[in-house]
C-alpha cells in the first residue's frame, strides 16, 4: 500500500478513487468517516493505492486523466480475490500461521547463531 494524496476533500478523494479504479488500480480512502465526523483531527482522510507499485501511475493518472495506465489490474478478479479472504478467515489464519511459523524460524535461526557465537569466544 502506499499513500497518493491526503490533502483532498472527501469528494475529490472520491473521484480520485474512481478514476483509478476504472483504470485498473485498486485503491481506498482511509480516515473518511474520521475526517468528516471530526474534522479538528489532525488525520485527514487519504487516498491510497492497494499495490504500491501503481503509485507513480496512480500519480499520473490523477495528473492527467488521460494517462493510460500500462500496469493494469482486472479489478473484477481482484476484488473476487479480496471478497475471498474477506469472507473466509481461513485464508488469513493460513496465512498468519505460515507467518508466525516464519518468524518462529528466524528468531530460532538467530538464537542459535547466538549461542554458536558465544561458543567459538569461549
Amino acid at each position: 500500500m502506499k499513500l497518493i494524496i491526503s490533502d483532498a476533500d472527501n469528494n475529490e478523494l472520491e473521484a480520485m478513487k474512481t478514476l483509478l479504479e476504472e483504470n485498473g488500480i485498486p485503491a481506498f480512502i482511509n480516515g473518511k468517516n474520521t475526517s468528516r465526523i471530526m474534522p479538528f483531527i489532525i488525520s485527514k482522510a487519504s487516498l491510497w493505492v492497494h499495490l504500491s507499485e501503481q503509485a507513480t501511475e496512480a500519480l499520473s493518472l490523477i495528473n492527467n486523466p488521460e494517462y493510460d495506465v500500462k500496469n493494469k489490474v482486472d479489478m473484477n478478479e481482484y476484488y473476487k480475490i479480496k471478497n475471498e479472504f474477506k469472507n473466509n478467515p481461513k485464508h488469513l489464519s493460513n496465512a498468519l500461521g505460515e507467518l508466525a511459523f516464519f518468524i518462529g524460524a528466524i528468531m530460532l535461526g538467530i538464537f542459535i547463531l547466538i549461542k554458536v557465537l558465544q561458543w567459538l569466544n569461549t
